[in-house]
């Protein structure tokens, strides 16, 4: 399958002081593998993506210890995507959204620091619908006793800082039209060990309803459940950080337990898939992370991450994606001259078929400023993923019989060049 992407888009910017506005409008097409992967369901036909964004912001200062902030918001979306190889079929689905929040910060005195906020939503669906391409007719409601969906929270958070010590605690009232009342709690605390040295500890939780598609939806291929329950987490974090005048390394491990999180799951005897929540389960992590820079010359940076499942009940949660990743970026400059390196590599992991094997990405670049009457000039030529790996991505959302893995992040070997003019 040719891939292709067209991308149109429209940007404003204004600001004013404290007012800030900005507005965006946008249109993005590209194929896709079809509604149930094949040519026959519009597999390699483009799908349209449109979308409108206009918000407004305001940050400014009530006298000397009082800071307020608030923004209101509108984004709308809507696509478009065939059903079948001659296009005469196609879904059409859209909504939009209207958001607003107000959030004060008070200086309570030099070492404590209170803040309150609301915030305020409405999710309106403009529907999901099979259509008639040729006369241009409703062939079926997709989304099924969907509706308007309001819900507004209400926050409060204080920090204390003392000798070193920095503690952040807040919670957020959360109240749906659909789900009732909701409280989540955070509580942070860093100790400084030295200037150049921290330890940071994080506790939090988190609560997600359901969308109107995973509610709603009501389509041969897949179909909601009005009886879903929000998703909630709760985790532990525990960081080192430390530091010199050119390195800089931190050590991260974590402890989480999720409870009724959502997924889409296919039956032996094949479509339509079901949305469900999963029976509880934890998960465990570290990250260690590396940093050097000598000025504007030598830049590198090493990240390493181990995500892993705890128990029987986190195996098909997490059998997906890799347990083992390695990131690495180097970039070196001298007189005008650069050359960089960027790589990435993950471990085995199961597909939807069959196990996809270890992989890896590496992209160079080299480039060169001149100078031409008083302006820079930048050259840069980029060689993306020099081992032409696929990169796949096991393909766990569909579940079909003829798809184990996506290759959706590496787009071939390619040799790009560009060029700049700096005024």
């Amino acid at each position: 399958m040719t891939e292709r992407y067209e991308s149109r888009n429209f940007n404003l910017e204004a600001r004013y002081r404290s007012h800030s506005v900005f507005v965006n409008g946008f249109q993005y097409d590209h194929t896709f593998f079809g509604a149930s992967p094949s040519y026959v369901s519009g597999g390699g036909q483009m799908v349209q993506n449109r979308g409108l964004l206009a918000a407004y912001r305001y940050d400014g200062r009530l006298g000397e210890r009082t800071r307020l902030k608030g923004s209101a918001s509108y984004d709308q979306f809507e696509r478009e995507f065939p059903l079948s190889l001659d296009q005469t079929n196609y879904i059409n689905l859209a909504g939009d959204r209207a958001f607003a929040d107000l959030v004060g910060i008070f200086d309570v005195n030099e070492r404590t620091h209170l803040e309150v906020g609301a915030t305020a939503e409405n999710r309106h669906s403009d529907g999901h619908d099979t259509r008639d391409a040729v006369q241009d007719t409703l062939v079926r409601h997709n989304l099924v006793g969907d509706s308007d969906v309001f819900e507004w929270s209400a926050h409060a958070q204080l920090g204390y800082d003392f000798s070193g010590l920095n503690v952040l605690a807040g919670s957020r009232y959360t109240n749906n039209d659909l789900y009732g009342d909701n409280v989540a709690s955070r509580v942070s605390a860093v100790l400084g060990l030295g200037a150049q040295r921290s330890v940071k500890a994080i506790w939090g939780q988190s609560f997600r309803v359901p969308t109107m598609f995973e509610l709603y939806f009501d389509h041969p291929t897949v179909v909601g459940n009005p009886a879903l329950q929000p998703e909630r987490s709760e985790s532990w974090e525990l960081a080192y950080l430390a530091g010199t005048d050119r390195f800089f390394y931190q050590v991260l491990g974590y402890y989480a337990h999720y409870r009724d999180l959502i997924r889409r799951v296919t039956t032996e005897s094949g479509p339509p898939s079901v949305q469900e929540n999963v029976a509880a389960f934890d998960s465990r992590g570290i990250e260690a992370e590396l940093r050097y820079q000598n000025g504007d010359r030598t830049r590198l940076f090493l990240n390493y991450t181990l995500l892993d499942g705890v128990g029987p009940g986190a195996e098909d949660n997490f059998r997906y994606v890799a347990r083992n990743t390695v990131k690495m970026g180097l970039n070196y400059r001298v007189r005008g001259v650069s050359v960089g390196a960027l790589g990435k590599a993950l471990s085995g992991v199961d597909g939807h078929l069959a196990r996809i094997p270890a992989q890896y990405l590496l992209d160079l670049n080299a480039g060169f400023v001149q100078r031409v009457g008083g302006h820079s000039v930048k050259h840069m030529l980029t060689l993306k993923n020099v081992t032409d790996s696929d990169m796949l991505v096991a393909e766990y959302i569909r579940q079909t019989a003829n798809v184990n893995s996506l290759a959706t992040t590496a787009f071939g070997r390619r040799l790009i060049y560009s060029v700049s003019l700096e005024f």
